[in-house]
């Protein structure tokens, strides 16, 4: 057969997040016969006055400061994060700013100008035909709306919760049930951004005549496959978050009212909790409030996690925008300061036979290194007994061939005369490894702590029945020869009108914390235990949840972190939606049958 080893190589490198600035230009309902707010000083450089001081100046370096450039200028500045994404480097790019400032032109642009979410899919396809790349560019449409997550080309997956957020084991965000479209050519890609656009929220207000009411986003997974000169491929994938923030809003201004002051209200507290990151990563605290708000947990990657970022803080340079001026330049300055633990996302994939000792191919499972995986005890056993039988046989045979046999001897083909036909051992032989072969077992029980008095005898083969309840199916062995358990074995479980029995054994002295008859069945109602335990993950009291058997205080803090942020779980299954393991669920139901913590 063919095994497939999969090889993760990571390398990491330090990148402080990228912070520009746009500075839009004064529109004519704009024009009055002040100066410029904003004063552009040079490429990296601009200057505001002071709100609390009017006769000093503050002033704010960037990466990259435009003022009334082209979006090629500005496209030009994310090329190399672009490319970053073919080398397997995951990046986010997102604008930020007061609404009005241009961050949707920036992203998305227009028809004759577009933005930078055109322009990065043009430069992929455009890179991987020109590099001849096996390149696989899938695109995903999303917004965040009222702090709910939505696909915006999939009307069928839309519900009023919307979608959920939620960690890989490698701890990578991702959307759950997401849609993705295949991205071979670009003038697909335009129509389907086009449709997503059309569905998203939007309205005008005083200050924006179609003001963004939800935050945008469009997210590339690539994936560049190379096949490599020993056979094997190397793999580079990563993903491109493409962002749109929904601008901060003063309801007083804009004229919210209603549904209006809603959203608004939703859009300010994620901006407020964006905040609250980068002040919380700039001191260096232990808790970083990602799962405060939907936003910040899809930027957990970006913001002081594995990818790189880039930001575009978009201002008016009117003075009637002073103070959001002033708020998104401090922001911008405290983000530069952040610092990205960048990974590349690297695997290199081997293809090899694995032979049987016959010659043959045979089907093994191989580890994430492509070595054979471990059997279990019973299997090393059952080789042991296999490799003392062979010495032995091996011993006897080499005995044999010592002794000259010669062409006319009388000797000759005696070894085999009493076998009965070509190749078989002699009788005396057989019986001599049979009794090695229970020689040999009776040793490998007792020296793990088994009790076997006596010789070992009747070795057999036994194939329960499907139904058959786990008691001395078990046991290869006589049952007059092995003692009892010391601790009861639970049997299959079998469910019947609802309830669900536990067939359990006798424990010595009388013991059974199961049952206190040989095989007796004891019935419990799983259905109601499951449903107090949903009570309990409900009920938001971290007291009651950390009575749970097994539940500690972080698994505590873990489950209550998830049910604030999505609503009650379903099933006590769900519990695997929050990060556990299904064996550990598994175990939490049965640690808890005896539940009484209501």
């Amino acid at each position: 057969m063919q095994g497939t080893a999969k090889r993760i190589q990571k390398t990491s490198s330090l990148a402080p997040v990228k912070v520009t600035l746009r500075v839009r230009p004064t529109l004519p309902s704009e024009r009055s016969h002040r100066a410029a707010f904003v004063r552009v000083l040079d490429s990296c450089n601009v200057s505001i006055p002071n709100p609390r001081m009017i006769a000093e100046d503050l002033t704010y370096t960037f990466d990259r400061v435009w003022d009334g450039d082209s979006q090629e200028a500005i496209f030009a500045e994310c090329e190399e994060i672009v490319a970053g994404v073919l080398a397997g480097v995951n990046a986010t790019i997102f604008a930020y700013g007061m609404t009005g400032a241009g961050k949707t032109f920036s992203m998305l642009g227009s028809v004759t100008s577009p933005g930078i979410v055109p322009r990065t899919v043009q430069t992929l396809l455009q890179t991987s035909q020109q590099k001849r790349l096996n390149l696989t560019l899938r695109a995903s449409f999303l917004e965040i709306y009222n702090e709910k997550v939505f696909d915006l080309i999939a009307h069928d997956s839309i519900t009023a919760n919307g979608l959920d957020l939620r960690e890989d084991a490698n701890r990578n965000i991702y959307v759950a049930g997401i849609s993705e479209v295949l991205v071979d050519n670009y003038p697909d890609f335009e129509r389907t951004l086009s449709s997503a656009i059309k569905n998203r929220a939007t309205a005008a207000t005083k200050l924006n005549e179609h003001s963004s009411r939800s935050h945008f986003v469009t997210l590339l997974t690539a994936t560049v496959k190379t096949p490599l000169s020993d056979g094997s491929f190397q793999t580079f994938s990563a993903k491109l978050n493409l962002i749109d923030l929904a601008g901060s809003e003063d309801n007083k201004r804009t004229g919210n009212t209603g549904l209006r002051m809603v959203e608004s209200g939703s859009i300010n507290k994620s901006l407020f909790v964006l905040g609250q990151c980068v002040e919380a990563l700039n001191k260096g605290q232990m808790r970083v409030p990602y799962r405060d708000s939907k936003m910040t947990r899809l930027l957990q990657d970006s913001l002081g996690g594995k990818a790189k970022a880039m930001i575009i803080a978009c201002v008016g340079s009117q003075e009637e925008y002073a103070n959001d001026t002033y708020n998104t330049l401090n922001f911008a300055a405290k983000s530069k300061l952040i610092v990205n633990k960048v990974e590349v996302n690297e695997e290199i994939e081997r293809t090899r036979k694995i032979p049987s000792r016959s010659g043959d191919e045979e089907q093994v499972d191989l580890d994430r290194n492509g070595k054979r995986e471990r059997g279990n005890d019973s299997d090393q056993g059952a080789k042991e007994i296999k490799g003392r039988a062979k010495r032995a046989r091996q011993g006897w045979l080499g005995e044999a061939q010592r002794e000259p046999v010669g062409k006319g001897s009388e000797n000759s083909g005696s070894i085999w005369s009493s076998g009965g036909g070509k190749g078989e051992l002699p009788t005396t032989i057989r019986e001599q490894m049979k009794d090695i072969a229970k020689t040999a077992l009776a040793e490998l029980i007792g020296s793990s702590g088994s009790t076997v008095p006596g010789s070992v005898a009747n070795l057999h083969r036994y194939h329960p029945p499907r139904d058959t309840s786990l008691s001395d199916v078990t046991n290869l062995l006589e049952t007059d020869n092995v003692r009892h358990a010391r601790r009861p074995k639970l049997g299959k479980v079998h469910q019947e009108n609802g309830v669900e029995e536990l067939v359990g054994k006798r424990g010595v002295d009388g013991e059974d914390d199961i049952a206190s008859e040989e095989g007796q069945v004891v019935r419990i109602d799983l259905g109601k235990i499951k449903q107090t335990l949903l009570l309990v993950l409900n009920s938001g009291d971290e007291a009651k949840i950390k009575k749970l058997k097994g539940i500690g205080n972080k698994r505590a803090l873990q489950i209550l972190e998830y049910w604030k942020e999505n609503g009650n779980f379903h099933q006590v299954a769900d519990l695997t939606d929050a990060g556990f393991s299904k064996p550990f669920v598994d175990t939490l139901i049965k640690s808890n049958l005896g539940l009484d913590v209501l």
